[in-house]
């Protein structure tokens, strides 16, 4: 990075500015015009991208040691100062002596529908740069893309000599932060309290999210996403990654590397929750995205870019898929995806072998109009499963009268499953699941991808990573939804397996009182824009002892988003009539999200639509916060406003009526962990 300083002048005085056209790719799932190459061999040439609005825009930079940087810009702003790109092979150095081959650059458009997410519709148009270089035998396209909400870039690398194998020295992804810029980001923290002897070093993103200098990174790993704000301004950005799912390559996280102690330069490196070490890629390859979303917080907490950098991609399809029948075929539209609110008796109820507790958590989805009832570890009685894989012994009649009971009231059943233990090859899964559903299993609760005591793989090595997919295939195939816990943060992944509708990745309320407000606030900023949050809200704090006011956890269920809520609290709370109607129609499936207000560390608010109803809800973090917004979100008319405060105990709240309409306004004084909610149904 400090070279680059150096070699600037040098490179100034011969650099070739290459204009953009309006020219195509051939880049999957995009819709693009014709393309123009524009060819060259001389070193010293320059680049840039810009989004339709103009307002993002990406330069590159070919220096005259053949390194290859970046820069981005916001409205002026430089977010991150340039950085390096490329990647380090044992086969060939592809980030140094690098020769330009040839760019492209094209229009790119998305337009697709949600089964599942925080808006029921998404499109939205970018350009896209692929700049083809290569080095010691090997080619390399780094595809750059501007949106209106920030950039994306990854890696095509392939051999001139065909198909290899190659390992990954290091991947020279950076992201170098302006002067001064606060971030918000969960360290690595190794879980030491495994029993097995072999393993202590496992990692299931259930740290807080905290406030960090770009100048005090030190060498710790952070997680993404992480969010920071580009050094004085008023301008943000959350760095993640997207597509990991399927590409073959292992987990990232973000670190300082000692040549740039102390200057705020991440750069991405392979997790290091448990990972097996293996770097082997197969060439030609292409690598998961590196996402940048950037602009005012507005932006940032309403962008798709993590899904939408997907294009138009279809949902997964099997290889055999032309040799099934019509009816097998209807099976992979996903139809029978059904975003709904679930009810979830573990907290009431530990001895999950309890059928009679299923039971009255089974009739109170059916009152309160709910989609699905979850079951826990010991539904079913681990009878012949552990060190098997197989569900040879299990004693299943129980469970299969209860599920049949379900069906006939219109509930859906998840249970949980050990994600590894429980299947020990892609066969044993097979057949499991298989006799799972039969029996009238809708769907699992996959627990525990952080450490797998019989080290087949781990945390977020390559192995794992592929077990995941082929979980989600093997539901797919089933009609099972899926709901993942102990696991990685969310990638993407819904846009082609759109049953992947949940996911744990967040330290929820399963942490009672180590639950801190300021991190609940700062993961809106962060985590719960990434994908599906499963946080296992309650209503009444009190009975798990969280440090959240009962006006917070209200507001919770409102603004982590999954397709599936899991309701964490007693049936008597959500039949209590002070509760019962805001829950009854709470939203899994959304159709649109606003953002209207909020700061990292102090609080967030946010609207939510589903059908004909609207949701507001707000929380302050470690600090009182006074939150004041307006109602130009909704439409004509007037609309009743059922609102729940906080009350002087904290673990209940206060509910009031009144009437308003999209000139009004409200202001709420929020006590230290507090909240409020909102319902608003139009008159």
């Amino acid at each position: 990075m400090r070279k680059f300083k150096t070699l600037l002048a040098a490179f100034l005085s011969v650099v070739c500015v290459f204009p953009l056209f309006a020219c195509g790719s051939n880049s999957e799932n995009v819709e693009v015009t014709q393309p123009t190459d524009t060819e060259f061999t001389i070193k010293g040439d320059k680049f840039s991208v810009s989004s339709p609005d103009g307002r993002t825009k990406v330069e590159l930079t070919l220096d005259a040691n053949g390194e290859l940087y970046y820069k981005a810009i916001k409205s002026d702003v430089e977010v991150v100062k340039y950085s390096k790109l490329g990647m380090q092979l044992d086969r060939a150095d592809l980030s140094y002596s690098l020769e330009a081959v040839k760019s492209v650059t094209s229009d790119i458009y998305y337009d697709y529908d949600n089964i599942s997410g925080r808006n029921a519709h998404v499109s939205g148009a970018g350009k896209q740069l692929v700049l083809t270089l290569k080095n010691d035998g090997h080619l390399i396209d780094v595809t750059v893309r501007a949106y209106n909400d920030g950039y994306a870039f990854r890696y095509d690398v392939r051999s001139e000599a065909g198909a290899e194998t190659a390992t990954v020295v290091a991947e020279n992804s950076e992201f170098a932060l302006p002067e001064r810029s606060d971030l918000w980001v969960m360290r690595y923290v190794a879980n030491t309290t495994a029993n097995y002897s072999s393993l202590h070093n496992y990692y299931s993103y259930e740290e807080n999210y905290y406030e960090n200098g770009a100048s005090q990174l030190g060498d710790t790993y952070y997680s993404m996403p992480m969010m920071f704000r580009a050094g004085n301004s008023d301008t943000y950005a959350l760095v993640t990654e997207s597509a990991l799912i399927g590409s073959g390559f292992y987990g990232s996280f973000l670190q300082e590397q000692p040549v740039n102690r102390g200057f705020g330069v991440l750069q991405t490196v392979m997790s290091p929750a448990g990972a097996d070490g293996d770097t082997t890629i197969s060439l030609p390859f292409t690598s998961p995205w590196r996402v940048c979303i950037c602009g005012s917080l507005k932006e940032c907490v309403e962008s798709e870019l993590t899904e939408a950098v997907y294009g138009n991609v279809e949902y997964w399809k099997p290889d055999d898929y032309d040799d099934l029948s019509p009816e097998e075929q209807k099976v992979f539209d996903y139809d029978w995806v059904e975003p709904g609110i679930a009810s979830w008796d573990w907290f009431d109820n530990t001895e999950q072998s309890d059928y009679e507790t299923h039971e009255e958590y089974l009739d109170l989805a059916v009152e309160m109009g709910w989609k699905y009832i979850v079951l826990d570890a010991g539904w079913q009685h681990q009878k012949g499963w552990l060190q098997t894989g197989t569900l040879v012994n299990a004693d299943l009649a129980e469970f299969s009268e209860f599920a049949a009971k379900a069906h006939e009231r219109g509930i859906k059943v998840i249970g949980w499953m050990h994600g590894t233990r429980d299947f020990r090859t892609r066969e044993a899964m097979r057949a499991t699941l298989t006799k799972l559903h039969k029996h009238g299993l809708d769907g699992i609760k996959p627990d525990f991808f952080d450490y797998d005591e019989y080290e087949t793989h781990q945390g977020e090595d390559k192995a794992n990573i592929e077990w995941y997919e082929t979980l989600y295939q093997e539901c797919a195939r089933l009609e099972m939804v899926v709901l993942c816990h102990g696991a990685n943060k969310p990638t993407g992944e819904r846009r082609v397996y759109p049953n992947v509708i949940g996911r744990e990745a967040v330290k929820g309320a399963e942490f009672s009182g180590a639950v801190a407000s300021f991190s609940v606030v700062n993961s809106m900023f962060t985590r719960a824009l990434v994908g599906p949050t499963d946080f296992t809200p309650v209503v009444r704090p009190i009975a798990h002892n969280l440090a959240l006011t009962a006006g917070q956890c209200m507001a919770l269920s409102v603004l982590y988003e999954s397709g599936i809520g899991i309701m964490a609290d007693t049936p008597e709370t959500y039949l209590d009539e002070h509760y019962k109607d805001f829950y009854s129609t709470l939203p899994a499936a959304r159709d649109k999200t606003v953002f209207l207000g909020g700061e990292p560390e102090r609080y967030f608010c946010a609207a939510v639509k589903s059908g004909d109803v609207w949701y507001v809800a707000g929380i302050s973090g470690a600090r009182s916060s006074v939150v004041k917004f307006d109602y130009s979100f909704l439409g004509e008319g007037t609309w009743k406003a059922t609102v729940f405060t906080d009350a002087d105990d904290k673990n209940e709240t206060e509910r009031t009526e009144k009437t308003v309409t999209s000139a009004d306004s409200d202001l709420y004084s929020l006590k230290t962990s507090g909240g409020f909610a909102v319902k608003l149904v139009k008159n």
